[in-house]
């Protein structure tokens, strides 16, 4: 990535989601121009590519670490109005069809993972009718948690389950569990939106009007792998070992429990309201602050750690979606990223001396963000243990209201609020 383009994924990182959409329109047609779009590849050997630094990581972690349900997404969205369950299966599968990395497999080879692409893939979309239970919410979202429990095998797929739950005539619920090594938030967004598009074009019955992906995934990840390596990966690598050098390997927050020596994943969301003034006044600071709202809470959530912890040099990672160029922004896959930000407060600094740290690393942080969390681990080679996550243990991530989902044709949709069960950090 080249100054002026580390400068421009930073100036993108504090735009609305808005201001960031029509940017990033204009950066489409200029690296079109430009010839500067990742170039589509074919494997070889029945291989599509080497596996992702992402993919990587937690296919290792899925071969060495008992709590799997760690790394699924469940999503699932309420559905009003009368619903044709066929139609509905035929537009998942035909998004599986369309993303590569619906149907990808991932396996031990002598070049390390590997991605390897099925050519057919057929999601089976059960219909449980939960009508007859005492409660049925209860009894879809005991389900989810069923499923979520269920394995994936990577080495065979697929990566992607679904199920239609019906509540009564008009009433539904559409849930789906993936695993993380082929999706990440931003993908959901993306997932939906397809799918809608291909159930109207199936009620319709007409071919949906949706426009070639510019890659498939398996493109990123060549892509990635031919890039980030060499000098490259350590000028990169270079700012990181700086930052963190002398780190404190572990955040000793006051636990009411001894830590295992195993870490586990067992978790629960816990669900605190702020009021409208609040969130005001936050954003009002932050603006006055030359800061975005992200910079000014994480300020806060480091005074927080800091002052638990009674340590005055804490590391938290944050996420980041690792999709700076356009062509990877309509595809569903795995690009999130972490960025691992250190934040000294030894010298009992002022909020606003404080925000202006986090101000500081966050920037930084943005513009060596090419570097893959994964990686960055295997070159830094922090001490690893079991029991705790290298270089982080605690993350801080500010996303907007989750959206309405897009409506199936006929139908109304809203977000079906699932429990959560499982602890990343």
């Amino acid at each position: 990535m080249s100054a002026a383009d580390s400068e421009l994924t930073t100036r993108l990182a504090a735009l609305s989601p808005r201001q960031r959409q029509f940017v990033e329109r204009r950066l489409a047609h200029r690296d079109a121009a430009e010839g500067r779009r990742i170039p589509r590849t074919t494997g070889s050997g029945g291989f599509r590519a080497p596996a992702s630094f992402e993919q990587e990581r937690l296919w290792f972690m899925d071969r060495m670490v008992p709590f799997r349900e760690v790394y699924r997404i469940p999503t699932a969205v309420r559905v009003s109005g009368p619903l044709d369950a066929a139609a509905l299966r035929r537009a998942l599968n035909h998004v599986v069809r369309r993303h590569e990395v619906l149907r990808t497999c991932l396996v031990e080879s002598e070049q390390g993972c590997m991605e390897v692409v099925r050519d057919a893939v057929e999601i089976p979309v059960p219909l449980v009718d939960v009508r007859s239970s005492a409660d049925p919410q209860r009894a879809v979202r005991d389900g989810v948690t069923a499923d979520l429990a269920g394995a994936f095998d990577l080495a065979t797929g697929p990566m992607l389950r679904a199920t239609i739950y019906r509540l009564d005539d008009q009433e539904h619920v559409f849930a789906i569990i993936q695993h993380h090594v082929v999706s990440d938030y931003w993908s959901i967004s993306v997932l939906f939106t397809e799918i809608a598009t291909f159930y109207a074009a199936e009620l319709d019955g007409v071919d949906a009007n949706l426009p070639d992906l510019p890659v498939q995934y398996g493109d990123f990840a060549a892509w990635q792998r031919e890039t980030v390596r060499g000098e490259y990966l350590e000028r990169l690598t270079g700012y990181w070992r700086d930052h963190l050098d002398g780190a404190p390997a572990l955040l000793e927050l006051p636990l009411d429990r001894p830590r295992p020596v195993q870490r586990a994943a067992v978790g629960r969301f816990f669900d605190v309201r702020f009021g409208r003034d609040t969130v005001d006044r936050a954003r009002h600071f932050a603006r006055e602050q030359n800061a975005t709202l992200h910079m000014t809470l994480l300020a806060a959530y480091v005074a927080l750690l800091a002052r638990y912890s009674g340590q005055d040099d804490v590391v938290v990672g944050v996420p980041i979606a690792g999709r700076g160029r356009t062509e990877l922004q309509p595809l569903i896959g795995y690009f999130l990223n972490w960025l691992p930000l250190r934040i000294t407060v030894g010298d009992d600094p002022t909020f606003r001396e404080l925000l202006d740290r986090v101000r500081a690393a966050s920037l930084e942080g943005y513009r060596h963000q090419d570097v893959p969390f994964e990686a960055l681990v295997y070159e830094l080679r922090p001490e690893r243990n079991l029991g705790t996550t290298p270089i982080f243990q605690t993350s801080f991530s500010l996303r907007d209201e989750a959206p309405r989902p897009p409506g199936f044709a006929g139908t109304r949709t809203e977000n079906f609020g699932l429990d959560g069960s499982a602890s990343h950090f």
